[in-house]
């Protein structure tokens, strides 16, 4: 019932970006078939990148079967096509449809265009390449999945991206080795991202320093132009 009431809520706000993340967080709890069709909608027309992700999430929650695959359904792979055929994904978002589309085997991950067109690291990226290996059945235990798993886990992740980490990490078994190799991932974000930060702090000290500098001269400049227009009047007088 919740779902249903939340679904009804975005209809009335025409599907307006700030009922999404009640949207998808309730949906996420209770599966209804028209919370999935608003979900989709609205990542379609708001978030076309992500639309082929939040199919598969749709789909690995509604299958019972803990052994299914995602992407093998054929509402998917229609779903798929016509996004794919909208004009509407960019590069990365035509990459991962064409591939899955036409390299079915899970030896196709080396030779896959997501995983060498040297796109910037960043969440959607990791989303894709961690979606592809699932497919593909190549069940991923790399970084991109890390770091998916460390930004759900540490609140950074956006609902959309929450959602599509959790439908992609319910197919894949975190062994020991793994967990540890995820802490270490973690350690060493939290240590790049101080080392940023110290960065960033050292090079504005040398600017604020400037500036106050500037600043200072500014001040006797303008002092100095305030004694010299005084002593012209002074001696106007005589």
């Amino acid at each position: 019932m919740r779902t249903i009431t939340c679904a009804n809520s975005v209809c009335s706000a025409v599907k307006g970006k700030a009922c999404w993340p009640t949207f998808a967080i309730s949906g996420s709890v209770i599966p209804s078939t028209q919370a999935d069709d608003l979900l989709l909608g609205w990542c379609r027309q708001h978030r076309p990148d992500f639309f082929p992700l939040a199919v598969m999430a749709v789909e690995a929650r509604c299958m019972a079967d803990a052994e299914y695959v995602p992407g093998e359904s054929a509402r998917t792979r229609l779903l798929w096509a016509d996004i794919l055929h909208s004009g509407r994904l960019s590069p990365l978002g035509r990459s991962f449809v064409d591939s899955l589309f036409y390299k079915r085997k899970a030896m196709a991950w080396a030779n896959s265009r997501l995983s060498t067109q040297g796109e910037p690291e960043t969440p959607l990226l990791d989303l894709y390449r961690t979606a592809e290996q699932v497919v593909l059945e190549a069940f991923p235990k790399e970084k991109p999945f890390f770091r998916l798993l460390i930004r759900l886990e540490e609140g950074q992740s956006c609902p959309l991206e929450a959602l599509i980490t959790q439908a992609l990490s319910s197919k894949i078994a975190m062994k020991p080795g793994d967990i540890r190799d995820k802490k270490e991932l973690a350690e060493e974000l939290r240590l790049a991202a101080e080392k940023k930060l110290s960065s960033e702090a050292k090079t504005e000290a040398p600017r604020q320093t400037e500036s106050g500098g500037v600043m200072k001269i500014m001040k006797i400049v303008g002092l100095i132009a305030l004694i010299v227009c005084a002593l012209n009047r002074f001696f106007h007088f005589f």
